[in-house]
């Protein structure tokens, strides 16, 4: 939340600052990126791009792809 948000008389609950910042990232190793400043359709562009390069790669099946979440198999949940 902003300091604003935080330091305002209306809201007496909020007793800390905290900072979110939206980034992208990828399951299979590859690092990913800040999509903080990105405009509504940047956006919308930027997922299609990686959806689209997901199923180019899904279609050559010379790449192993992660179908489920690595991270929550890692801690012995079922698919």
């Amino acid at each position: 939340m902003s300091d604003t948000v935080v330091g305002s008389l209306s809201f007496p609950t909020i007793t800390e600052e905290e900072n979110y910042e939206p980034i992208c990232y990828f399951a299979d190793g590859r690092r990913g990126y800040s999509i903080k400043y990105m405009q509504k359709d940047e956006l919308i562009t930027d997922v299609l791009r990686q959806y689209e390069r997901y199923v180019k790669m899904l279609a050559t099946g010379k790449h192993d792809l992660y179908l489920s979440d690595k991270v929550h198999l890692e801690q012995g949940e079922k698919r």
